[in-house]
């Protein structure tokens, strides 16, 4: 890694660290690239198709019984607000099992992760802006009413 002329590129690096703490995370300045696979189509997704869009997506694990509640929160959310603009998924490894049934979002397994590593925390829930910026990563579960608050002024502008 280069660290000539780095010093105009700490300050973003601090401020990541001193919120990773509380499980948010300050909006990056590049869109977020990550393709995944949905089961039945020919061809790999990725978040640049979203964008315009406001974007809430979840990894999910078998093994991860928050991460079903966190998929069904999505799916709620999905259903009431993507006329707002918003799409919600759920995403996970490939090879996975598909997460819990029922689910009329979009589920899918990441073929192309991002450049940077996604922490292991699971459920790991990052919400995108409509230019497809991370503007929060949260390492816990959310309930509906925390994730709507999150949303709102994405949806709004």
């Amino acid at each position: 890694m280069c660290i000539r002329d780095s010093s105009h590129r700490l300050l973003p690096f601090l401020l990541l660290a001193a919120l990773s703490g509380c499980g948010l995370r300050a909006p990056t300045q590049e869109p977020l690239n990550l393709s995944f696979q949905v089961q039945g189509e020919p061809a790999p997704r990725s978040l640049a198709d979203f964008r315009g869009r406001v974007v809430a997506f979840t990894l999910w694990e078998p093994s991860c019984p928050q991460c079903d509640s966190q998929a069904l929160v999505l799916n709620d959310l999905n259903t009431r607000l993507s006329r707002e603009g918003l799409i919600c998924f759920v995403l996970h490894e490939p090879g996975m099992p598909e997460p819990v049934a029922n689910l009329t979002l979009i589920t899918g397994a990441v073929v192309a992760p991002p450049a940077s590593p996604l922490p292991r925390t699971r459920p790991l829930t990052l919400i995108l802006d409509r230019q497809g910026r991370l503007i929060h990563q949260l390492e816990k579960p959310a309930d509906a009413q925390e994730l709507e608050k999150l949303l709102s002024p994405l949806l709004a502008g």
